[in-house]
């Protein structure tokens, strides 16, 4: 089953779209917040998420 090239591209930018996201995201929590309530959260929300599935 070949992939067509279009769907490899768009989902290779969606993948840069959210890693880009998700890191200026972290610079404005480091801002604003400690490290380990942020590690605290990430985990927190993870857990939520996975318990959710």
């Amino acid at each position: 089953m070949a992939v067509p090239r279009y769907f490899v591209l768009s989902i290779l930018f969606l993948s840069y779209a959210v890693g880009g996201g998700g890191m200026v995201a972290m610079k404005l929590a480091l801002a604003s917040f400690a490290p380990a309530h942020i590690a605290l959260a990430r985990v927190f929300f993870a857990g939520i998420f996975y318990l959710l599935l």
